[in-house]
């Protein structure tokens, strides 16, 4: 029975995701995403109390890996550069393996007039910007990045770069290489800043 209940909940996330990435947040209602579960709205929500809990589920999938691929950027014990291209290498893979996922990485905007939704996207953002800034930072107390960039300006340059990248992949109907061609705009970024030996 648990077990049952688990993988109808992942189900609903999975299939609220696929609608997402295929209508746009502002075309899923609740009937959308139990239509292409085969169930109906009151099984639904059975398992979740609103569309609002949906979606936070699924906020909570999208980042569900944002410890752990912190924790082994930081247990591969590399420099604080390989580091970094070592984490916008590693999301930028699980992207391109899983296109529809990345529509939620373009919704924010649309999910943030819900204080639940609001709070859980300014989670992640701090999660993954606080880690890239700190890194960014051990680089240049290393002698890796110029002390005179400001690490805030160049995480948020990473970082816009990184979600501009995928966006254009996504217009472009995931025709390049996601990870490769973020994985070169963050080593352009980086080599700009870098402090030669």
């Amino acid at each position: 029975m648990k077990k049952s209940l688990l993988n109808t909940k992942e189900g609903i996330i999975i299939s609220t995701i696929d609608a997402i990435n295929e209508l746009g947040l502002q075309n899923v209602s609740t009937k959308e995403i139990a239509k292409r579960q085969g169930v109906s709205e009151g099984t639904l929500f059975r398992h979740f109390k609103n569309k609002t809990d949906i979606l936070l589920a699924v906020l909570n999938h999208f980042s569900q890996f944002d410890e752990d691929i912190i924790q082994v950027s930081v247990n591969r014990k590399l420099n604080p550069i390989d580091t970094i291209k070592y984490y916008i290498e590693t999301y930028y893979q699980y992207y391109e393996s899983y296109p529809a996922i990345t529509a939620i990485l373009h919704v924010y905007d649309n999910l943030m007039y819900e204080e639940v939704l609001s709070d859980k996207i300014k989670n992640i953002i701090e999660i993954r910007t606080t880690f890239l800034k700190d890194t960014i930072e051990k680089a240049q107390e290393e002698g890796l990045i110029k002390v005179e960039v400001d690490a805030q300006i160049l995480t948020d340059l990473i970082l816009g770069g990184s979600r501009e990248t995928c966006l254009k992949w996504r217009i472009e109907g995931f025709d390049f290489s996601l990870k490769e061609r973020t994985v070169n705009m963050v080593n352009t970024l980086i080599n700009a800043f870098i402090i030669e030996k």
